[in-house]
This record gives structure tokens, C-alpha cells and sequence, in this order.
């Protein structure tokens, strides 16, 4: 197109750009998570990645020993996702589901934090994402 500039990376270039950005966020997230859980210990913390997309924050929490759950409604990307993240020496378990926030299908109070990065504007009812997230994680 006249006029348009140049693409100067491929879409699969940018994929990767953004799947390293969302795994950094989750390291990020990790060590905050954490500081200020009380935990002291990473194998005790337990949490769902809602909407986990790549997987980028679901791996980094696994890769510091969490027990995870990453849930997706997209099957495909979840079975990759699964796979590649179940191969990985995290040293804990590691699960992951099809699924959406609307409706998450675990008892009450069995997470220690939930995680929902980026999910809230693909949601049909925002509230009631954040209601689940609530009914799933324990007081305290």
C-alpha cells in the first residue's frame, strides 16, 4: 500500500513479543503475589490463570512452584498450552482446563489468589467473572 509503513516484524514475531511480555508481567505478578501472601512457600499457593491466553503468567507462577490451573475457552490453544506447559520441570502440578470465568467449575474456596489478566473485555458480564473469582478463592 502506498504510504503505509513498512511491517517490520512478522505475525508470529509479535506473538512471541507478546507471549515474552505476558510471561515478564507474571513474573512480575509472582514475586508481588508473593511478598504479600504470607506464603512462604510457593508449592503451598494455589491459583487458576482465568483467560490465560499463551499461558505467559500461568508459567511463570509454575515455574516458581505454584500449583496452577490455567483455564481457557479456546480448546485448541488450552491442549497446546497443556501439553507444552505439562512437559515443563516445574517440579508441581500443573493443569489445564477449558473454561470460562462466567462459570468457573471448582468448589468454593479452594485458591489461594485468582488470576485474571486481560480478561475483563473479552467478558459478557464483567461482574459476574469477578463474583466466580470470588466464590473460588478462600478468606483470608
Amino acid at each position: 500500500m502506498e504510504g503505509s509503513p513498512e511491517l517490520r516484524a512478522s505475525p508470529p514475531r509479535l506473538c512471541q513479543v507478546y507471549a515474552d511480555s505476558q510471561l515478564a508481567f507474571g513474573h512480575e505478578l509472582a514475586a508481588t503475589v508473593a511478598a504479600n501472601s504470607g506464603s512462604h512457600t510457593w508449592g503451598a499457593i494455589k491459583a487458576p490463570d482465568v483467560g490465560c491466553g499463551q499461558g505467559g503468567i500461568a508459567e511463570a507462577f509454575g515455574s516458581l512452584r505454584a500449583t496452577v490451573t490455567a483455564v481457557e475457552p479456546n480448546r485448541n490453544r488450552i491442549g497446546d498450552l497443556g501439553r507444552r506447559l505439562a512437559n515443563a520441570s516445574f517440579g508441581t502440578p500443573f493443569s489445564a482446563v477449558t473454561g470460562d470465568g462466567h462459570n468457573l467449575l471448582f468448589p468454593e474456596g479452594v485458591f489461594d489468589v485468582v488470576i485474571q489478566s486481560d480478561l475483563a473485555e473479552h467478558m459478557k458480564s464483567p461482574p459476574r467473572v469477578v463474583e466466580e473469582a470470588g466464590r473460588v478463592v478462600h478468606a483470608g
